[in-house]
């Protein structure tokens, strides 16, 4: 009975023993599913994961577009208005210095000495005296903003306030010098 007993004892054994095999295969194959499974998972987490930062940097580069946009349009409205304020100022400056011509030249009435008429009011006499101009220009400029493409250019523009006195000038002259050919 003992070899019917060792007999049986062997093939319970090697049941369990097959039964363990099968179960550390069905693990290791399990375990194999799980893993490959997982990875799946994983390749489809990261793939949403770029899906959303896509879109996330779509909706930032939407709304920057349209940030960009409405600032453009308000530096334009910025740009006439100032625009608008130089036309004003360039005016303004040209009355000034009109005025001021006036007033000089009162100014330079109320100041001459008053025995410049009984010296003969020569121009060799006044060489020696001559009363200040109450105003002067150094350099005229006003701001300006230029469009170039997309881009805004905040600039100076240049205001010559004797550009026609100079032509009148140069007319004058050229005048004198025809006279003078034709003599």
């Amino acid at each position: 009975m003992a070899l019917l007993s060792n007999t049986t004892t062997t093939s319970v054994e090697d049941r369990l023993t097959l039964q363990l095999k099968n179960t550390q295969k069905l693990e290791v194959t399990s375990l194999d599913t799980a893993i490959a499974q997982l990875q799946t998972e994983i390749a489809e987490v990261e793939n949403h994961e770029k899906s959303l930062v896509e879109e996330k940097r779509k909706q930032e580069q939407k709304s920057l577009q349209h940030k960009v946009g409405q600032d453009v349009q308000q530096l334009e409205a910025i740009a006439a208005h100032i625009n608008a304020l130089a036309t004003q100022l360039e005016a303004e400056m040209f009355k000034f210095k009109e005025i001021a011509v006036e007033v000089n030249r009162c100014y330079y009435v109320i100041q001459q000495p008053p025995d410049f008429n009984v010296m003969g009011g020569n121009e060799s006499n006044l060489h020696h005296w001559r009363p200040l101009n109450i105003w002067e220009v150094h350099h005229c400029s006003i701001p300006t903003v230029l469009r170039r493409g997309v881009q805004f250019v905040l600039t100076a523009k240049i205001v010559n306030l004797f550009k026609a006195e100079g032509e009148v000038n140069a007319q004058r002259r050229a005048e004198t010098a025809q006279k003078r050919r034709q003599a």
